[in-house]
């Protein structure tokens, strides 16, 4: 029995010494603790080599081929990217351009007076009053016939009205289909003839 009793405190020992070596060998290796070692090692003399020329000469090659292919890499990027940022470019200059044309064949009052019916309009057709919205939004296309934001709001409020009041459907259905014609890249106009069928 107590033979038994001793090995099991030997190996206990023998595990709390080995544990005691594994934490003194898991020091932090650090860059800084290396460079501190190696001086220490070196006994306070550092002496860095000298590249040869040659080396010297491999290493700017090595350099100047990555800064080229890097360079390479930067006119490809631009362009690919130049074409579709003057794209851009020409579309908002051509924006700009329009709005100029429109303000200058605007007067600033009927401009005003448009911006007014339609902001009116929007909040009437907010608080669900179908009636009172379609009346603004014609009041703004009086102003600007084949202005499409107003179309398309007075067809909106014409929808509305026909699918919660069923009144005024064939009105809102020969709009949105004039203005399906008028301009068929519009997407949500097909939404809005959906709800006539």
């Amino acid at each position: 029995m107590m033979m038994g009793n001793s090995s099991s405190q030997g190996m206990i020992n023998s595990l709390k010494a080995n544990r005691l070596l594994l934490r003194k060998k898991r020091k932090e290796r650090t860059f800084l603790n290396t460079k501190k070692e190696n001086y220490q090692n070196a006994k306070g003399i550092v002496e860095p080599k000298k590249a040869s020329e040659a080396v010297l000469k491999i290493i700017r090659k090595k350099a100047l081929r990555a800064q080229k292919k890097q360079h390479f890499i930067t006119i490809i990027i631009l362009l690919i990217l130049s074409p579709i940022f003057i794209f851009g470019l020409y579309k908002t200059i051509e924006a700009i351009q329009k709005d100029i044309e429109y303000a200058k064949v605007i007067p600033e009052k009927d401009l005003k007076k448009y911006l007014f019916f339609i902001n009116d309009g929007d909040n009437w057709l907010q608080e669900k009053k179908w009636h009172n919205a379609i009346f603004q939004y014609k009041k703004a296309l009086e102003i600007f016939p084949n202005e499409y934001d107003a179309n398309y709001r007075l067809a909106l409020a014409y929808t509305y009205r026909c699918k919660y009041e069923s009144t005024n459907c064939n009105e809102g259905e020969t709009l949105v289909n004039t203005l399906i014609k008028a301009f068929p890249d519009k997407i949500n106009l097909n939404e809005l003839k959906r709800n006539y069928k």
